[in-house]
């Protein structure tokens, strides 16, 4: 089985692996902050890695058109609300369609020969989003035990009133590991999962995401619905890190719950973390496509320009280098201000990513100018 721990560092690799802090991994050796070359590690590890290298790269580029307009945020949120509604319900057996889901939401119809429940399950997930988008707005940094105890209420309410938001007190329903935790023990699993001490012991977002998705699916804190708690928490965890959440779309549903099968006790979770690598690295690019190719109708005319040491900051470079580069002509300053300071257009970010990317397959900057301008 490949590593469940992954490095800190996620840009400019080539044919190497850079860890910092790392353990000592199964296929991989590590020492800390040495670059090593990959030793017996098979290709479908070095695929993921490389896979959240370019995940963290296009975040790079989202943070740029940062705060994004109120347009786009009620447009994508809106879709990810009808969509991973639909998805999650019906990973648990909802018989509801998306266009039956749709009429539902958007419409508050019911529809005729589909039990009433089915329905109250979908409008209570939907408002559990609405309730986790609050909180994302309202500034909190991190999940705390209530997160998970509001979630799982709300998703009951009506449903299992005298169940909803309480830590079962006996076996659950169901369970992907061989044997849960006893129920006098969740409290303190759980207070372990959202300390921060744990969430800073992962070296990704995603990878500290989907921990906690699986951790949750094996500790089964809850009478119920522990899929669609477990689902809602882990893109409450990537939307607090300022990721897009995962939608587990319908061609992702075989896959999802092969792997599912596939962990045990949450510990070795390789094969959900390509997957939702995958989900969000979708929902970037869909958010990018709009930012660039629809700037002017989503209000991003007028973005602002980036100085030195915030475009350095973003890219991961220094303000020398970015210097170095613009001296080069591989790069262009859009303004300098009357105090001297440089001003780059935000384009400039993706251009120094790519510039990075370049250097590693060894070209040399002539090279480089040549591949990226002409």
């Amino acid at each position: 089985m490949c590593p469940t721990r992954f490095g800190k560092s996620w840009a400019g690799w080539g044919s190497f692996l850079w860890f910092h802090e790392a353990r000592v991994l199964s296929g991989i050796e590590v020492t800390s902050g040495r670059k090593l070359t990959i030793v017996k590690c098979n290709v479908t590890l070095y695929t993921l890695i490389m896979n959240l290298q370019v995940i963290s790269e296009k975040m790079l580029l989202l943070d740029a058109y940062r705060p994004h307009s109120e347009e786009l945020t009620q447009s994508t949120e809106g879709a990810f609300r009808l969509e991973f509604t639909w998805a999650s319900n019906s990973l648990e057996g909802n018989s509801l369609t998306l266009d039956e889901v749709r009429l539902v939401l958007e419409k508050g119809l019911t529809v005729d020969s589909k039990p009433l429940m089915d329905h109250l399950r979908i409008v209570n997930h939907a408002k559990a989003i609405d309730w986790i988008y609050g909180l994302v707005h309202g500034g909190r940094k991190r999940i705390i035990e209530k997160d998970l105890i509001k979630i799982n209420e709300i998703l009951l309410r009506g449903i299992e009133d005298e169940n909803a938001g309480k830590y079962r007190v006996s076996p659950p329903k169901s369970c992907l590991s061989e044997e849960a935790p006893d129920y006098r023990k969740i409290p303190d699993f759980i207070s372990d999962m959202v300390s921060p001490a744990e969430i800073a012991h992962h070296s990704h977002p995603l990878e500290t995401a989907v921990w906690i998705h699986q951790r949750l699916h094996w500790i089964s804190p809850f009478s119920s619905v522990n899929g669609l708690t477990a689902r809602l928490v882990m893109n409450l965890q990537l939307l607090l890190e300022g990721y897009p959440p995962a939608s587990f779309g319908e061609h992702r549903r075989g896959a999802y719950l092969h792997s599912q099968v596939e962990n045990s006790q949450g510990e070795s979770y390789e094969a959900q973390l390509r997957l939702i690598a995958e989900d969000v690295e979708e929902a970037l690019d869909r958010i990018l496509e709009k930012l660039d190719g629809n700037s002017n109708s989503l209000g991003w005319a007028s973005l602002d320009l980036l100085r030195i040491g915030k475009l350095g900051k973003l890219a991961g470079e220094s303000p020398p280098t970015i210097r170095h580069w613009v001296k080069s002509g591989l790069m262009e300053v859009a303004k300098t201000t009357d105090s001297g300071y440089q001003l780059f257009d935000p384009s400039m970010l993706q251009r120094a990513i790519a510039i990075r990317k370049l250097q590693k397959e060894r070209l040399t900057l002539d090279e480089i100018k040549m591949k990226l301008l002409t």
